[in-house]
């Protein structure tokens, strides 16, 4: 292999190589993305689709150098030879089936890469029967987000559909991550001062980050457990309806909804939680095709004190996300020395990553084949946040809680879910409702 080129890695990329290179747990930033189609499986195609979209995106053939050198980057080589692997399954079907598919998609998540040896990324495809295949895509967090994801998935099979069916395999020229990286280091060194000025000011006054509420597990702490829950299409509605009124979204409803969870169960009334924001809009030119880490995690506060109603609340947080949109591309470890909190203190101990419309839907809006083939696509992985929830739009709202059993128990999970549950099925009720109110009201309904 040669390296080609290379450039710096962005703060958020230099803190996910951080906590990788101090962390022992198996998995960690590893994500999984997990596919299905119902037409035969050309193993020749698929593999010439996937090889011509690793061309198009350097990242998919990058590698990062840090060791004897002062500053990380990220290097494009030449000659990477991506992994891609074929299962047969074919002879199994029902649980049976659904039990091997999930023990390779495991078996993928808990595979580590090597960050100094590209690609970091591979590929399994199982062919499920004569016209149904699946497929087990696996990366490392430090190359791209969920908006890249999409990106890769429509180039390969807008590839692999070309070349099936006889047609152009092309691709258009795309910006990359290092064209991303170098926007971002001069958007930095514009707006730095106007960022500090504006987060120190956001933090004013905030205590201590409180723990995550709930027990750990003694069981294996590389082990990544989900919790889920699905809203009816009437309660989701009636969530958007409350959004719509308020001046806000269904994203800062589920926001709002687990903040409240956290200080009824927390006691807290003045927390901070992660979000994530895609960073996709209002930047760079053309950064939607980007195959890369865009996305930033960013603190969100709430203060329950600081609003009259719940609807006050959620113009509140609303209305915050708005201001903070300047300020997004700050870097985790600047967040944190501007917080004041003491030096080693979380900043955050959970996360909510509210995805909007699923992997499906949205590809499904393609057309074409990924509705006549009925492609369906699923995205897991250890995020690095001790506690994260994913919300999607089904169109019904689907949350799943994902965790370690280290930080948190299978028991302390599901009791938490249970009353997030029940604030998203009542809090629709009660926008006139003052937040303390409301979680007192809670509190007394959980203990009852």
């Amino acid at each position: 292999m040669t390296v080609e080129a290379e450039h710096a890695l962005t703060p958020n990329q230099e803190a996910i190589l951080l906590t990788a290179l101090m962390s022992p747990r198996r998995g960690l930033f590893v994500e999984v993305v997990e596919g299905e189609s119902r037409e035969a499986l050309d193993r020749t195609s698929f593999a010439e689709a996937w090889r011509a979209v690793m061309q198009a995106h350097p990242a998919l053939r990058s590698q990062i150098a840090w060791q004897g050198r002062p500053k990380a980057a990220q290097q494009r080589v030449s000659g990477a030879e991506l992994e891609l692997r074929f299962e047969d399954l074919s002879h199994l079907e029902g649980d049976e089936l659904t039990a091997a598919l999930a023990r390779l998609g495991e078996e993928e998540r808990l595979r580590d890469f090597t960050l100094a040896q590209a690609p970091l990324t591979r590929v399994l495809a199982i062919e499920l029967g004569p016209r149904r295949f699946a497929f087990v895509w696996s990366f490392h967090h430090i190359l791209l987000d969920g908006g890249g994801i999409e990106v890769v998935l429509r180039d390969v099979f807008r590839v692999y559909d070309a070349l099936v069916g006889g047609g152009d395999p092309a691709l258009p020229a795309m910006p990359s991550a290092a064209d991303h990286a170098a926007w971002l280091s001069a958007h930095h060194r514009r707006t730095r001062a106007a960022s500090e000025a504006w987060w120190r000011s956001f933090f004013e006054g905030l205590p201590p980050t409180p723990a995550f509420p709930g027990t750990s597990s003694p069981e294996d702490g590389d082990a990544l457990v989900c919790c889920g829950l699905e809203l009816t299409a009437a309660e989701t509605e009636r969530l958007r309806v409350l959004a719509a009124g308020s001046g806000a979204t269904l994203a800062t409803v589920v926001q709002a909804s687990w903040g409240l969870c956290l200080a009824a169960l927390t006691g807290a009334h003045d927390l901070v939680f992660a979000h994530v924001r895609s960073c996709r809009r209002g930047g760079m030119e053309r950064a939607p095709d980007v195959v890369g880490l865009l996305m930033s995690t960013l603190p969100l506060r709430v203060k329950l004190d600081g609003h009259s109603s719940i609807q006050a609340l959620l113009a509140g947080l609303r209305a915050q996300s708005i201001a903070m949109r300047p300020h997004q591309h700050t870097a985790l470890l600047d967040l944190q020395r501007w917080s004041g909190l003491p030096s080693g203190a979380p900043l955050f101990t959970s996360s909510v990553v509210f995805n909007g419309p699923s992997f499906t839907r949205r590809l499904a809006a393609l057309g074409g084949r990924w509705v006549e083939c009925e492609r369906r696509v699923i995205e897991r992985g250890d995020p690095g946040t001790a506690v994260t929830l994913d919300a999607d739009e089904h169109p019904e709202l689907r949350l799943n809680l994902s965790h370690g059993l280290a930080v948190l128990s299978r028991a302390s999970a599901r009791s938490f879910m249970d009353t997030l549950h029940t604030v998203l099925t009542r809090i629709h009720a009660c926008g006139a409702l003052a937040p303390r109110e409301f979680i007192e009201a809670l509190t007394t309904t959980t203990k009852g």
